[in-house]
């Protein structure tokens, strides 16, 4: 048995610990939906699995017909005219749906959450290895001297702070070429279409709550839906999302591991 790889940063433990919280929260989220749907309304479903819609249009003169009686074991027993038992039915059917997509909403938000996990690493690895190689700092940027002066303690510390801010913000390809000017690492052309794919879906669902315009639908990747106006996330996509960043990180963290950390043979 092959023993598991744990890495050498503390940015990759981080991340490991991030997306068990968010495969946790996954199970036990869909297991609350799934109880809710089950328990509330498919039981309750279920008594009126008889009922069916009354045709033509509603009388003028209709009113619901409802009464309602105590039983001898402290239960209460309705009976309602078919009209309203149908009415129940369809309300009781339509939020039972609405709860059910609950899990899509879910799915959105475990998404961005791996996606954060992936961001944080890629800073938390380069605070770690600037600290340890401050040489990597150099570059033609600019510093104000009045900048330096207020950091003068701790100006090393400070010039990695601002360098952590600028990968913070980059994009796809932006990140990619730092990865390859600092360390000498080129991730292969699928997990870089896989990221840029990831990139664009995370970017619908965190600034416009996952709501897609016309001209984006052709853009979406093979496996995500779209319902209305709004991208909806399948569980096996997500899970072949989960499965995609961690290995583009572990991927990312041996690179790492055996150009900075390992002892080289004698």
């Amino acid at each position: 048995m092959s023993k598991k790889y744990i890495g050498k940063t503390l940015a990759y433990k981080r991340f490991h610990s991030a997306i068990w919280k968010t495969q946790s929260l996954l199970q036990l989220g869909v297991v609350g939906i799934d109880e809710k749907v089950e328990k509330d309304y498919s039981i309750l479903l279920k008594k009126f699995e008889h009922v069916k819609g009354v045709p033509g249009p509603k009388p003028k003169n209709y009113k619901p017909q409802v009464e309602s009686k105590k039983t001898d074991d402290g239960h209460v027993e309705l009976s309602v005219d078919p009209r309203t038992a149908a009415f129940i039915k369809k309300s009781l059917e339509a939020d039972k749906k609405r709860h059910d997509e609950l899990r899509f909403f879910l799915y959105s938000n475990i998404f961005v959450s791996v996606w954060g996990a992936f961001e944080t690493y890629n800073q938390m690895l380069f605070e770690e290895l600037l600290l340890k190689k401050p040489e990597m700092l150099k570059s033609k940027e600019t510093i104000l001297l009045e900048d330096i002066i207020q950091h003068r303690e701790k100006i090393v510390e400070h010039l990695v702070e601002r360098q952590i801010e600028i990968i913070g913000h980059f994009k796809i390809d932006e990140l990619t070429a730092f990865y390859k000017k600092k360390v000498n690492l080129t991730l292969d052309k699928s997990q870089l279409e896989k990221a840029k794919e990831y990139y664009l879906v995370r970017n619908i669902i965190a600034h416009k709550s996952g709501i897609v315009r016309d001209s984006q639908i052709p853009k979406l990747p093979t496996g995500i839906k779209v319902v209305g106006d709004e991208i909806q996330i399948p569980e096996p996509y997500l899970n072949r999302m989960i499965e995609n960043i961690e290995k583009i990180v572990t991927g990312i963290e041996k690179h790492i591991d055996g150009k900075f950390y390992s002892t080289p043979a004698n």
